[in-house]
């Protein structure tokens, strides 16, 4: 009877010890799948990209009751997206390419997702990441 109670009781404070180890060496991390966007790309740098994504915006019509109504307009917006470390670069295909591949002029999508750093006994704060860049058109090798 005493060597169960002492074995079961060995055994409950090693699982607590290996999990208060476990979780203070490393931070858990989620990864949530935000979105998709799309635009041209302006800059691309090894932590951030720059696109100008289409935004709509509202106009105004002309004065009066019967003048028209507001014509919807685009205007394109330069937005900086952060980089993971780990940004994947494929082309419609699926072909997977380097980040040096991608150019200025160029049309990508970008897949968005929000990572958060678990700690014990700090606080996560979010933020946003390009996890993967589609390319529409591989780029043409010449010889």
């Amino acid at each position: 009877m005493k060597i169960r109670l002492f074995s079961i009781l060995t055994l409950s404070t090693l699982l607590v010890l290996s999990q208060t180890l476990y979780s203070a060496d490393e931070p858990s991390v989620s990864k949530t799948p935000v979105g998709n966007t799309a635009g041209v790309v302006v800059k691309v740098g090894t932590d951030q990209i720059t696109i100008n994504v289409p935004t709509p915006m509202a106009s105004t019509g002309g004065k009066g009751r019967r003048r028209g109504g507001a014509k919807p307009t685009t205007k394109l917006v330069e937005t900086p997206y952060a980089m993971s470390a780990k940004v994947i670069v494929k082309t419609v295909g699926g072909k997977v390419m380097e980040l040096t591949d991608v150019h200025e002029g160029e049309t990508v999508r970008l897949h968005i997702a929000k990572i958060s750093e678990h700690k014990v006994g700090e606080k996560s704060e979010p933020h946003m990441e390009v996890t993967q860049i589609d390319i529409p058109n591989p780029p043409v090798v010449k010889k």
